[in-house]
């Protein structure tokens, strides 16, 4: 019997199935591979095109970063964000620094950025001109031409491209800065960067407008304590010293005191504008570049003084140069107080060495001091040159009268009288002194002669105890007569019980005003090499017979060596030209002041203004402004421009991959730091 086996094998069927299913998973794997290959291209393109854009930025910041403010260049002139930009630059030495010549950077090439279309392709485009023009206008020219032609002219610079895209952009943003001054109490704010503008010189105007309000402010008042531009060395101008402002809108600045909430701000005052709504504003005219001198600061000053809320220049009261004696009985005898000397009804003629007179005068008055334990009672006394070295007067002496009250010792002295009348005699009580009237007397320091203080001592022997000083080498230091003689011109020898003794009685100090003084300023850098001097002027109120004068002078030192000895300077009255002045660096003035009879009131001198000229400069503004409750926002312009903070840099850029954008960009903020350079 045969037997039937079944025949093995792949049938058709499940062949086709098994290849069928094959093609599937190559299909997928294929799909897989595909796509991961366009995801790579499309990274590795968007990889390149942000590289592209980071690097450029980057290149573009340092270039930036090394250049100066003062000689940038835009297109489109006068836009609100430019597309190129035109800046200089410097070759760096062997050890990588800027090359520097004339006391300043040598720019010595032009770097100029835009973009450049191809027609197929926009290109980011690094331009070095082999040659920087300070004419702006031929910088200016330089670059339209550049826009347009795409590349250096050869042998002129080099383009380089910085990356290619089919969509390019380059924006240049200044950015404006604003400044909040809410603050739960009033105080004033840190110095505070104001920003950047260029300023050619002459006059300006500087507008602080209100831009809002901090929700948690009641109001949108302004108040400005101080303004100051770098590179200018003058120092900050203050704010109330520019005022009355030259236009305002919505309220009208004034100068506000600002002593009672503190002695923050400089100068004790701001300007304060109570504004009342967003887009009111004021505005200062200012002169770039100037030296405006209010407050006195770092003055060394002889005879005058700072005086005021509101500072301002004199000279120095009575009362504060009386403070230090140009005469001390101490000084003459070289020994302390001694023992009391019962000298009832005698005149006694102490002499004043001139020697020993250290201070000027166009005014003195007498001290008369009681001993420790008993009254002191002077019946008349006078004042008068010596006749040589005798103890007679050379004319008739000055009656000496008493219309001050008397002080306990240890106590201040009160406000001196100057009136040519009054009592002329006197009881000072025991421990007390008393000051005569001010009386008109003038000498200078540089040969003073000797004068007498004559005066009779009470008859009553409870009240004729004189304190008495020694003179340590037994020179003469008074004479004394029994009888009234305090204003006699005889001969002082020939009366009663005449003797010369090396004691001096009763009077311990000799004070004295002069009419005049000076103050001489700090030395101020310029901050240019050569600034050309404009004029000199200055606020002044002069009483009738009174003046003001300054003399200025220039080094080319910072310790003002080689320059002109005062002595030597004519003087400049206010509103004078100082174009004769040297073209120096450095820069001081020295203020004169002198008192008219009869010296009742004295001569002030306010904001002193020395102007000069310097090339336009991008100037860093910056200042002071009250923070409180009811303060709001504001912004500063300059001529109505923006101040500008800094340079904000954006770079985009957009390829097509598969007919899909790619797109990258970047930014960032920068300013140039070679600015006044």
């Amino acid at each position: 019997m045969t037997s039937m086996r079944r025949a093995e094998g792949t049938s058709l069927v499940e062949l086709m199935i098994s290849l069928a299913m094959g093609l599937i998973v190559l299909a997928g794997v294929v799909a897989a591979f595909l796509f991961s290959l366009k995801s790579w291209q499309e990274m590795n393109e968007r990889g390149r095109l942000h590289l592209s854009v980071e690097n450029a930025v980057e290149i573009l910041k340092h270039d930036l970063r090394l250049s100066s403010g003062n000689y940038l260049i835009f297109d489109p002139q006068g836009g609100a964000e430019y597309t190129a930009i035109s800046m200089p630059a410097s070759t760096s030495n062997a050890q990588g620094f800027l090359t520097f010549s004339g006391g300043g950077i040598q720019w010595n090439s032009t770097v100029i950025y835009h973009v450049y279309s191809t027609g197929t392709e926009e290109q980011l485009r690094r331009t070095v001109l082999n040659s920087f023009n300070t004419s702006a206008a031929t910088r200016q020219t330089a670059l339209t031409a550049l826009l347009t032609s795409g590349t250096a002219v050869s042998g002129e610079g080099a383009t380089e491209i910085l990356f290619s895209a089919s969509d390019v952009s380059l924006r240049i943003i200044p950015q404006f800065p604003v400044f909040d001054g809410y603050a739960s109490e009033v105080t004033r704010s840190p110095n505070s960067a104001f920003g950047s503008v260029t300023l050619t010189p002459g006059l300006h105007t500087i507008r602080f407008e209100v831009t809002g309000k901090n929700a948690s402010s009641t109001g949108y008042q302004i108040g400005i304590d101080s303004v100051l531009g770098a590179p200018s060395g003058a120092g900050s101008i203050e704010a109330e010293a520019l005022l009355p402002a030259v236009a305002a809108s919505g309220a009208t600045p004034a100068k506000e005191d600002m002593l009672s909430t503190g002695n923050q701000w400089s100068g004790n005052n701001q300007v304060v504008f109570p504004a009342t709504a967003t887009a009111n504003y004021f505005s200062l005219q200012f002169y770039y570049d100037q030296w405006l001198e209010s407050n006195f600061n770092y003055f060394t000053r002889n005879y005058l003084s700072v005086e005021g809320s509101d500072p301002y220049l004199t000279v120095q009261s009575r009362e504060e140069q009386g403070a230090v004696p140009a005469w001390q009985v101490e000084a003459q005898t070289g020994s302390p107080m001694g023992a009391n000397t019962l000298l009832n009804g005698y005149t006694i003629r102490n002499v004043i060495s001139g020697s020993l007179i250290n201070r000027p005068a166009t005014m003195v008055r007498i001290q008369f001091k009681a001993p420790e334990t008993s009254d002191l009672t002077i019946d008349s006394a006078t004042f008068g040159l010596r006749s040589g070295q005798t103890a007679n007067f050379s004319d008739a002496p000055v009656q000496l009268y008493f219309s001050n009250s008397t002080v306990e010792e240890g106590d201040s002295d009160g406000v001196g009288s100057t009136e040519s009348s009054g009592p002329t005699s006197i009881t000072i009580p025991a421990n007390h002194h008393v000051w005569s009237n001010w009386f008109l007397c003038s000498w200078s320091v540089s040969a003073v002669p000797d004068y007498l203080v004559s005066y009779k001592v009470s008859d009553n022997s409870s009240q004729g105890y004189c304190p008495t000083w020694t003179d340590a080498s037994s020179s003469t230091c008074s004479y004394y007569a029994l009888g009234d003689f305090a204003g006699s011109v005889q001969d002082f020898s020939l009366q009663p019980f005449y003797a010369a003794t090396s004691n001096s009685y009763a009077v311990p100090q000799v004070a004295a005003w002069t009419a005049s003084g000076t103050a001489t300023s700090r030395i101020v850098d310029t901050q240019a090499s050569a600034p050309a001097y404009q004029q000199i002027d200055w606020i002044s109120t002069l009483p009738s017979g009174s003046s003001a004068s300054v003399k200025v002078r220039t080094s080319a030192n910072s310790d003002m060596s080689g320059a002109t000895d005062w002595a030597s300077l004519a003087s400049y009255s206010s509103g004078a030209s100082l174009t004769a002045l040297a073209s120096e660096r450095y820069l001081q003035y020295q203020i004169a002041l002198q008192s008219g009879s009869p010296y009742a009131t004295q001569p002030i001198v306010d904001n002193v203004k020395l102007t000069w000229q310097r090339p336009s400069v991008l100037t860093e503004l910056s200042g002071y402004y009250t923070k409180g409750p009811g303060y709001g926002m504001f912004k500063v312009l300059v001529d109505n421009n923006p101040t500008v903070k800094a340079l904000e840099v954006r770079v985009e850029a957009t390829s097509q991959f598969n007919n899909q954008p790619v797109r990258s960009s970047a930014r960032t903020e920068v300013k140039p730091m070679n600015t006044g350079k």
